[in-house]
């Protein structure tokens, strides 16, 4: 059985790695399937998270097997930390769901303390957030040259053309700038935010304000940090992927308007009426044009 399994294995193996197109659209296919999944079983939160963290697990275990195919370098520790956090941020929702489940409330606090406090020592650790390689592309047999998902700019940054490989990296990998002892700071920020503001949860309440403020300020000292440098006239202190990963950040400031307490106080009536407008005025939407 073992035997089988194996060969399996190294069979799928092969046909990623040889038909990594052919992979993505397997993957894009496996995604719709488990939004569909998910419609079709809302009573069940756990198997429907289920279904959507092995999709994205799918998606992370082909492009380690195309990395792995084409690396001409091995695996450094802190690529195989990355690796093992993105399995656990994909996994973590429906490990919080579990838990609950299972456990209750307060096993599901006690999990999430734990995953946070993992994911902050591993990311300490290696201190490779903005700082690890990102791969460019990589070449396919026929010499056609495929982007990466993740060294892709945004889409009102992209110049549409092919990746070239300038950089002096046997792999193909543009390197990131060294962070300097600020910026290490400002990173080090970021990657404490989600404990500190644990702590502050449990001292004054999930639905308090401090909690809130507190993981806004740092948020916005982190990026404050780093906007001085990627604004920087002189020089580039940031590599283009440090940007991408910058803009993110901020980008991801908005998701505050949908966090408690400020969702339920400010933001939710404003946003069902909005809701409601679209209904209403937008043809084939509404529930009394059907």
């Amino acid at each position: 059985m073992s035997t089988s399994l194996q060969e399996l294995y190294h069979s799928y193996k092969k046909w990623v790695s040889d038909n990594p197109l052919m992979a993505a659209d397997f993957e894009t296919s496996a995604k719709w399937i488990s939004y569909i999944f998910a419609g079709r079983i809302q009573n069940s939160s756990v198997i429907t998270e289920l279904v959507y963290s092995l999709s994205n697990l799918l998606v992370l275990f082909n492009d380690c097997i195309i990395n792995e195919s084409r690396r001409t370098l091995p695996l450094t520790s802190g690529a195989s930390i990355k690796t093992w956090l993105t399995v656990l941020e994909y996994a973590e929702v429906f490990l919080e769901i579990t838990a609950k489940s299972v456990w209750g409330n307060q096993g599901r606090w006690i999990l999430i303390a734990i995953v946070q406090v993992v994911k902050c020592i591993a990311r300490l650790t290696p201190f490779d957030s903005l700082e690890s390689p990102a791969t460019v592309g990589f070449s396919l047999k026929s010499g056609r040259i495929i982007r990466c998902v993740n060294s892709a700019n945004p889409p009102h940054l992209r110049s549409w053309k092919p990746p070239a490989f300038t950089t002096t990296q046997p792999d193909g990998s543009i390197p990131d700038k060294p962070l300097d002892h600020n910026l290490l700071f400002a990173e080090t920020l970021y990657i404490v935010k989600p404990v500190l503001h644990l702590c502050s949860m449990l001292k004054f309440g999930s639905k308090a304000w401090r909690p809130y403020i507190l993981s806004l300020v740092l948020d916005a000292a982190s990026l404050q940090m780093f906007r001085k440098v990627r604004n920087q006239k002189v020089g580039s202190a940031l590599s283009p992927r440090q940007k991408v990963e910058l803009s993110r950040r901020e980008v991801a400031l908005l998701l505050y308007l949908l966090r408690s307490p400020f969702y339920e106080k400010y933001s939710q009536r404003r946003i069902n009426k909005m809701l409601e407008g679209f209904s209403n005025n937008l043809p084939l939407v509404g529930h009394d044009r059907l």
